[in-house]
């Protein structure tokens, strides 16, 4: 006899324990999904970019070889105004995690590439294409106005455009390649070693790109007149930019007149030579210097102290030994005067020094310690010949050491700690006019201790010229110019350095 048995069902542990297994399941995946979609959202903004990029290559090619002038003001001129017909669909301009939505313009252009009028470079001026931001993640307005990064021009409402950070970053370059680029060190534009910092802050410096106005803040209420500055051969960059600025608003291209540094008897260097007494008032800014070898270097030195760098330029000691090393040093031309810059240790700690009391310094030609001194008249000789010698080691400006020529060496501190540089290292720098004050100012991991002021003066070697036009001149160097983007891609601080 056979006998019927009912279908058993759930039982209500069971059925929990299913429900459980598929809300855990659900916790694992949902995030899995979530940044699947992300990442998708963020492949989708670097397509954009790319097809922006190939716009603008093709908008070049038929714009006589330049960029686009830009105007915030008349909206027909924006950089997305001028590109709409290159790229098909506008769309193309909005950043899918963009929370303004559909109409708005994501993305910034690179001000490098206009100059302090607005006015599109020829690419030409593109030294390193390779290495030049285009287009990044930025500030959102609504099309067809459209943000131009670090240009004196870009400030809608009063606030000029900045990086967002919707995602990793996705920036375009020149050449016409895009990366995304993620990481807070990568993305800290306030770090030598950050890939967009050196895109859209850094190619003037490194020399990728010659176009000395650019992001350059343009001088109001000029005054005219036939005048000269004067100034050390470190502080070229400074006037180069700020000339630009000054031309833009208006004013008279000056006389330039650069010397080469000296000691000026105080301990500090970077100055003027042989135009009478510093003071505070000359100041433009301070500068962080860096000892740098070739990135192919096989020097085995991956840090140096201060010590070590006085015995390299005065010749007395090799840093790395037995090894034979050529020292690369900057001079003028015009009285082989070399521009000092580094140190002297005294007690615990003794800033920068030139060689008046430190020792008689190599000069061009000489040979000592296993050290062969060679001057050159400029940063970009010096970092053109350092940058192919791997034996080869010399100086520059931080904002000036090109990445793709050559390496920053770490300072090191009397206690051995490795000194970490970054813009508020050298802020957080205490240098003072009277070198005997440096004593007592103990070595800090959070400085850097290789720094120099840069100075200027009124007056040719004959004559200053209008000496009022001079003045304001030098009073816009010393005042808005310095909101510029010299003083960020340089590394130079802003404002009287004064401690």
């Amino acid at each position: 006899m056979r006998t019927l048995q009912g279908k058993r069902g759930f039982t209500l542990i069971e059925l929990l324990v299913v429900i459980a297994i598929i809300a855990l399941l659900a916790a694992i995946l949902f995030p899995v999904f979530a940044k699947a979609q992300a990442k998708a959202k963020q492949t989708s903004c670097l397509s954009n970019v790319r097809q922006m990029t190939t716009a603008m290559i093709m908008f070049v090619q038929d714009n006589k070889h330049a960029y686009p002038s830009v105007s915030n003001t008349d909206l027909s001129q924006t950089w997305a105004a001028q590109l709409e017909s290159y790229v098909g669909n506008r769309k193309i301009f909005t950043c899918p995690t963009d929370d303004n939505g559909a109409g708005y313009v994501s993305y910034v252009m690179n001000g490098a590439l206009v100059d302090p009028n607005g006015n599109g470079i020829k690419d030409s001026a593109v030294k390193n294409p390779s290495e030049v931001g285009l287009f990044v993640d930025g500030t959102s307005y609504k099309f067809p106005e459209a943000g131009v990064l670090n240009w004196t021009g870009d400030s809608h409402g009063g606030s000029p455009s900045a990086f967002v950070a919707r995602h990793s970053y996705c920036l375009s370059y020149v050449d016409g390649h895009a990366d995304s680029i993620g990481g807070d060190k990568n993305q800290n534009t306030d770090s030598i070693n950050s890939p967009v910092a050196n895109a859209f802050f850094q190619a003037g410096g490194f020399g990728w790109i010659s176009n000395p106005g650019a992001g350059t803040t343009v001088a109001t209420g000029t005054t005219n007149g036939a005048f000269a500055v004067r100034g050390s051969t470190t502080c070229q960059p400074v006037w180069d930019a700020a000339a630009a600025g000054w031309v833009a608003g208006g004013g008279s291209q000056p006389d330039i007149y650069l010397t080469g540094s000296g000691d000026y008897a105080t301990g500090d260097v970077g100055g003027r030579s042989s135009v009478g007494s510093m003071t505070a008032s000359d100041i433009i800014a301070k500068d962080a210097v860096a000892i740098v070898v070739s990135t192919s270097t096989r020097i085995n030195l991956k840090s140096i102290t201060s010590a070590q760098v006085k015995g390299l330029l005065e010749g007395s000691a090799n840093p790395v030994g037995s090894q034979a090393i050529t020292l690369y040093q900057r001079c003028t031309a015009d009285d082989q005067t070399i521009e000092g810059v580094l140190c002297k240790k005294s007690g615990t700690f003794d800033f920068i020094k030139g060689w008046s009391g430190a020792g008689t310094v190599l000069t061009d030609g000489q040979t000592n310690s296993n050290i062969s001194c060679k001057q050159v008249a400029s940063t970009a000789s010096l970092l053109a010949k350092l940058g192919g010698d791997p034996y080869g080691i010399g100086y520059a400006s931080v904002g000036e050491a090109d990445p793709t020529k050559v390496t920053i060496l770490a300072i090191k501190t009397n206690s051995g700690n490795i000194q970490k540089y970054d813009r508020a290292a050298v802020e957080a720098t205490d240098v003072k006019f009277d070198s005997s004050a440096h004593s007592g100012n103990a070595e800090d991991a959070n400085r850097w201790s290789l720094t120099r002021y840069l100075y200027a003066a009124l007056g040719s070697p004959t004559t200053p010229g209008d000496t009022t036009a001079a003045t304001a001149f030098l009073n816009y160097v010393k005042g808005p110019f310095q909101n510029s983007l010299l003083f960020k891609s340089m590394f130079f601080s802003k404002g009287n350095p004064l401690p």
